[in-house]
């Protein structure tokens, strides 16, 4: 039997001719982490006689793999997990997808072609680990297939929640300016189109890298869309999915009526509950393209809800503002705590 090196996913490899070490089938990023890893600690053999030697799968120092033990060591001996980010090394990549993504959405230098050579990355080094923990050879077209879904999905959700993330942070510089201090209770919500369109955007580059992967490793058409909607409670299928539930669950003042209605380009709104004595008060500013329409401060009735297309229908000639702010409706925190205890 003829051993191609490259069938064999997750193996770390030695070559005598160039001193290269690396991880078959890994990212540029994983092979990068491992090789100065095994710099520091000095570790690996320089009197290997071979030109290409594969050295199994659990450690540098692991059983080299031979045309006796091939198909031993390559055959899975575990099922492959549920969710692959539900694992150790799932976990941690999570963290980074998150980091990376929110690092996008806060305006650092990361761009939308990085983004997408990152899920690519992400995409092999999960194979290398599922094939390193016997759960695939890394050839399997179905396990790839969950693997490039599993990985679509959390970035998804990541994206979601970054784009929510961007947008919470930058409505803190209004706040702040509306009498809010950092550190103070969350008594306010901001909405900003321009974090959907970029959150929607991305997830388009996303399904790209994921059809690209597919096609890279002979898995035929893969659809994305089974992991656009989520099964568990973590409410982040959407941009708006995330936005409405921390309005409605977290300072629980404003909801969305119509999650699938996409917003017009430059809608901003900004909402803030003010107690004064025993009197409720929302400070509103809204518009478009950084130009605040609309701005008020307005006596809210605590057991009441407000749309605010009807409570600006007034208050404004553009069309597309008032359309789009029939979508919302503000109440106090008192109104949201008593709507959420009725579920």
């Amino acid at each position: 039997m003829n051993i191609n090196l490259d069938d064999l996913i997750g193996s770390y490899y030695y070559n005598c001719v160039t001193g290269e070490i690396g991880i078959t089938g890994a990212s540029d990023r994983m092979n990068e982490r491992y090789r100065k890893r095994m710099k520091e600690n000095a570790i690996y053999e320089s009197d290997v006689k071979d030109k290409m030697v594969p050295l199994g799968r659990d450690s540098y120092t692991s059983t080299p793999i031979t045309d006796e033990n091939y198909e031993e060591i390559n055959r899975p001996k575990h099922p492959m997990p549920k969710h692959c980010y539900g694992t150790g090394f799932g976990y941690r990549q999570r963290n980074e997808i998150n980091q990376m993504l929110q690092d996008y959405y806060t305006g650092k230098s990361v761009t939308t072609q990085e983004l997408k050579d990152y899920f690519k990355d992400c995409c092999k080094d999960m194979r290398v680990v599922m094939a390193q923990e016997s759960r695939t050879t890394g050839l399997d077209p179905v396990h790839n297939e969950q693997i490039i879904l599993d990985t679509y999905e959390q970035f998804r959700m990541s994206n979601s929640a970054m784009a929510n993330y961007g947008c919470q942070k930058e409505g803190e510089r209004i706040a702040v300016k509306n009498g809010w201090r950092e550190g103070e209770p969350v008594d306010w919500v901001y909405y900003n189109a321009d974090f959907y369109y970029q959150s929607e955007e991305l997830r388009q580059i996303f399904k790209e890298a994921a059809q690209e992967m597919a096609h890279e490793w002979k898995c035929g058409e893969i659809d994305t869309s089974t992991r656009d909607t989520d099964n568990s409670l973590s409410y982040s299928s959407s941009f708006h999915q995330v936005w409405n539930h921390s309005g409605n669950n977290g300072t629980r003042i404003m909801d969305m009526a119509d999650l699938s209605e996409e917003p017009p380009l430059g809608f901003c709104l900004f909402f803030r509950e003010v107690l004064e004595g025993s009197a409720y008060y929302g400070l509103f500013q809204t518009g478009m393209d950084g130009k605040a329409d609309i701005g008020k401060k307005t006596a809210l009735n605590p057991t009441q809800s407000y749309n605010l297309g009807t409570l600006f229908q007034k208050s404004s000639n553009n069309k597309s503002l008032l359309h789009y702010l029939k979508n919302f409706n503000a109440f106090t925190r008192y109104y949201g705590t008593t709507k959420l205890r009725k579920g």
